[in-house]
């Protein structure tokens, strides 16, 4: 069977809209995204496949101009970044974030709806403001939206030219700019591709017990997709409440300092996060 060298990740972060960007790019003509979002080889899958099973994921991209797949994860822990880097030095990279006060917020459901998390909120806040380690931000909710050490990490190991930030803001509110911004970078002619609607939308369970359920069987079953399949069918329309008043300041706090050394690393302004 044969195979291809990806020519561009989406590294990073999670909970930024990345799957909706990588949805985007699908739909072009001369774009080949992974169908199977999160492909996880650098972070997890490269411990028992060697890079030929990673090249073979994206054997039918046939004659595509642009080869690439999205784990936001990849650039939570130097380790990854490092592997991806030494594998696809060449590559273009994609490093989509988000509000970090609101990313956490969608972090911390996701995880709590899907079995992840049992912790409140605010035992999460605590606890992740007073123990935030100097590199892992694997397992944190609150460290993937130190934005400035997250780029730092991703350009210390590819070119700054080879390095593409696209803020999920931008997406929501005009798609045909960012998107186009991102085929430029991947090399391919910028066309009228539509994200969707309703990604990043955080909804309660219908059934809690299911949810759990579902996600304990999901490590061990072949048909994973049909799990998540059932997962996300099991979601309601109920919104999980928001982050309260003194969190989301306190939050804010936290992240200010970050939030400015990212606008001097780019030289651009996120004056919405300040909201």
């Amino acid at each position: 069977m044969g195979g291809r060298e990806p020519t561009f990740l989406i590294v990073g972060v999670p909970k930024a809209g990345t799957g909706a960007l990588a949805s985007a790019l699908g739909q072009h003509p001369d774009v080949y995204s992974h169908p199977l979002k999160e492909l996880h080889y650098f972070d997890h899958q490269a411990r028992q496949r060697d890079l030929s099973w990673y090249h073979e994921q994206f054997a039918k991209a046939d004659d595509a101009t642009a080869v690439g797949e999205a784990t936001p994860t990849y650039a939570l822990h130097d380790d990854w970044v490092a592997a991806a880097s030494r594998a696809l030095p060449h590559a273009r990279i994609i490093l989509q974030v988000r509000d970090p006060v609101e990313r956490l917020w969608s972090s911390y459901w996701f995880f709590r709806i899907f079995g992840l998390e049992q912790r409140s909120l605010r035992e999460v806040v605590e606890q992740d403001l007073s123990e935030i380690p100097a590199n892992n931000m694997s397992v944190q909710h609150v460290s993937p939206g130190r934005y400035d050490d997250i780029y730092a990490r991703v350009v210390r190991a590819w070119p700054e030219s080879q390095v593409l930030v696209i803020d999920a803001a931008e997406l929501q509110a005009a798609a045909d700019e960012p998107v186009s911004r991102a085929c430029e970078h991947i090399g391919v002619a910028p066309l009228p591709l539509d994200p969707g609607t309703g990604y990043n939308r955080v909804t309660m369970p219908r059934s809690e017990r299911l949810q759990r359920i579902l996600r304990a069987a999901y490590p061990r079953l072949p048909g994973r997709q049909m799990v998540w399949k059932l997962a996300r069918m099991n979601l309601s329309n109920r919104r999980p409440p928001e982050l309260e008043d003194d969190l989301r300041e306190r939050l804010r706090e936290y992240y200010e300092p970050h939030t400015q050394a990212f606008e001097r690393q780019l030289g651009r302004r996120f004056s919405a996060w300040r909201v």
